[in-house]
């Protein structure tokens, strides 16, 4: 009788061992202003200039984050910088933008050159604190057109400073 009592908990402690941390949301459309993400909200702090790795996805197309709350510190928190690698079938330029929630206001954004890989780094502020966000990929091919099945591998990191 242990040994079932020790198998079926061995059994249920494996089962609920398998599970993944969500990044991706919902895409945001062209016509709508807000997007409700599918996964949880965070909260980002400073870090100076210390890059915090937030995570690694594939997308197609467009990928917007779900919402980063930047703690309400003036002195601290004033620049929000994103850092992303990335990696492309075929030569590819990455657009990323930092998207005010819940208004869908663009507070910055940057772009890559026509690669297959590379870094791109855009920087929002010096009023970022206290905002929410979101941050929009979107991928398209070398001559700028928007592709919505183009697959690319990302992986970020933000930085939180007080000065740029």
């Amino acid at each position: 009788m242990q040994k079932r009592i020790f198998s079926l908990v061995f059994a249920i402690v494996i089962f609920l061992s398998f599970s993944s941390v969500a990044f991706a949301a919902a895409p945001m459309e062209s016509n709508t202003s807000v997007s409700v993400p599918l996964a949880g909200e965070e909260t980002w702090d400073y870090t100076g200039y210390i890059a915090n790795f937030v995570g690694s996805f594939d997308m197609t197309g467009r990928n917007l984050t779900p919402v980063k709350t930047i703690v309400n510190r003036s002195d601290l928190n004033r620049y929000l910088t994103i850092d992303a690698d990335f990696t492309c079938n075929s030569a590819s330029i990455l657009t990323i933008q930092i998207v005010e929630y819940p208004s869908g206001r663009v507070l910055a954004s940057a772009s890559s050159n026509a690669t297959t890989s590379g870094r791109v780094f855009v920087t929002a502020g010096p009023d970022i604190y206290g905002k929410q966000v979101q941050i929009l990929f979107r991928v398209t091919d070398s001559n700028g057109n928007y592709d919505s099945s183009r697959p690319c591998h990302i992986s970020y990191w933000y930085s939180l400073r007080g000065i740029n």
